[in-house]
């Protein structure tokens, strides 16, 4: 009865959006209570009933606002944007149990302003001088741990038919996964680089964070790669249909992978089938704030039936190692609920994290739907989907260290075997090469008097096995 009369409840609220009476919509009332809050802007309230209705069906109370009734509500700040987190910080503080859980921004940076926030990379050469971060919405003004407290993930349509395609690949993703005939579980797309960490970093998420029985397709652009290659490989594989893609690489709004293998001209000539696929990136730049055009995730979201179903990638410059543990985290919490949704795996994997209150962190964002579920699937513990274990059983100690650091692995049969230090910008730091060891236990020391302070990946090749850990100097 009471789960009706809160329905019941969201009903009478669409009604009163969708037929324009000139009421405001009471923000400011305690007794509002939903799950779910959808922040639209005009253009696109006629839209906006049938995913309403189809979230609900899925058990959450959901409350769609106009943008112009939290700028007039909450008109005391010195912005739009914090009209806006100055709502959501009033709902979570206010509103009736249980808090919202979800923020859904709908429109683009021409419809719903976007936190700008002064980088930290404001220096030669990557003079990045600000970044665009939706986390600050949800992150309550009234609490002081800077940490986010609501899912928050944004549609970035510039027009309706943008809109529509979103909306109907979320509920073809979630609801008719298994209608879809997929080739691969998983694309792994990674840039070449020096020494090949592009390489090393995403192998390391698949042995570490996905289930052994994923069907994996990788394309890799490192020369000296088995798994070598071209442009048409990559095109082939999206059109044979992939559940996820990952890409580790170089890149900016418009540009993947030197010297521009994938460019948003592409989109022109590309043949996309219609299954969707969820999209992450650890190095390229998800900056959606250009007025003027698409960035290539903008319109890998927007694009008609197939393309990302959700994008989670940086909205600017970060440092390698910072990104790649949240990946391997994110893609470890994600596959082994299956009653998580991809915005509670974000939120999670953020709060755990050594960098929870940085920027660098922060500006991970999410485009699509903060409620979207990964179907079944791809879930590990069902069907005998496990995650693997470490085959090498490697171990850093003291960890952290001062000045000597000691690994430790274990070999089944003689192998080559290679030690690779880096920096988080991935920066080489120190290298030692050891041919045809016996098989059995090592131990290899390190001396590292002259770097500073921070936080390292040590990363262990074996054959072509990779294994990374991540090491902390504290001086």
């Amino acid at each position: 009865m009471k789960r009706l009369t809160k329905n019941l409840a969201a009903l009478f609220i669409c009604f009163l959006v969708f037929t324009n009476l000139q009421i405001y919509a009471q923000l400011k009332s305690p007794n509002n209570q939903a799950d779910y809050i959808i922040i639209y802007h005009p253009d696109f309230q006629n839209e906006l009933t049938d995913f309403i209705q189809w979230r609900q069906s899925k058990g959450l109370t959901v409350f769609p606002v106009n943008v112009n009734d939290v700028y007039d509500e909450f008109n005391d700040t010195a912005s739009q944007q914090e009209s806006i987190r100055d709502f959501i910080s009033y709902t979570l503080n206010n509103w009736q149990d249980p808090k919202p859980q979800y923020l859904l921004l709908v429109g683009s940076i021409l419809h719903i302003p976007s936190y700008r926030i002064e980088s930290d990379l404001n220096f030669p050469p990557l003079n990045e001088d600000s970044v665009s971060i939706d986390e600050y919405f949800v992150t309550d003004k009234y609490d002081s741990d800077g940490l986010m407290d609501m899912c928050i993930g944004r549609f970035p349509a510039r027009t309706i038919e943008d809109l529509n395609n979103m909306f109907n690949k979320t509920i073809q993703f979630e609801d008719h996964f298994n209608e879809i005939e997929y080739k691969y579980d998983f694309l792994a797309l990674a840039d070449s680089s020096d020494q090949g960490i592009f390489n090393y970093s995403i192998e390391n998420l698949i042995n570490k964070s996905l289930p052994k029985n994923y069907n994996i397709k990788r394309i890799y652009f490192q020369d000296t790669s088995q798994y070598k290659s071209t442009k048409e490989d990559f095109f082939s594989a999206l059109y044979d249909g992939t559940a996820i893609m990952c890409f580790y690489g170089h890149g900016n709004p418009n540009v993947w992978i030197k010297p521009g293998i994938f460019t948003i001209n592409d989109f022109d000539s590309l043949k996309l089938s219609n299954k969707p696929f969820f999209h992450s990136s650890a190095t390229s730049s998800q900056a959606f704030d250009n007025p003027e055009k698409k960035c290539i995730i903008e319109t890998l979201i927007t694009y008609n039936n197939g393309g990302a179903v959700a994008t989670l990638a940086p909205t600017g410059l970060t440092y390698v190692g910072i990104i790649e543990r949240f990946n391997e985290g994110f893609y470890k919490t994600i596959v082994n609920d299956k009653n998580l949704t991809i915005g509670k795996a974000i939120m999670e994997t953020k709060k755990n994290s050594f960098y929870s209150n940085s920027n660098d962190l922060k500006r991970y964002s999410l485009l699509g739907d903060p409620a979207l579920k990964f179907p079944e699937k791809l879930i590990a513990g069902l069907k005998d989907i496990q995650i693997p274990s470490s085959a090498f059983n490697m171990s850093a100690f003291p960890n952290p260290f001062l000045n000597k650091l000691n690994i430790s692995f274990s070999l089944s049969v003689d192998n080559d075997v290679e030690l690779l230090v880096y920096d988080i910008k991935g920066k080489l730091i120190s290298k030692k090469s050891f041919s045809k060891l016996e098989a059995g236990l090592h131990n290899v020391e390190f001396n590292f008097d002259a770097i500073s302070s921070g936080e390292y990946n040590c990363v262990l090749k074996i054959g072509n096995e990779i294994e990374i850990k991540k090491i902390v100097c504290v001086k």
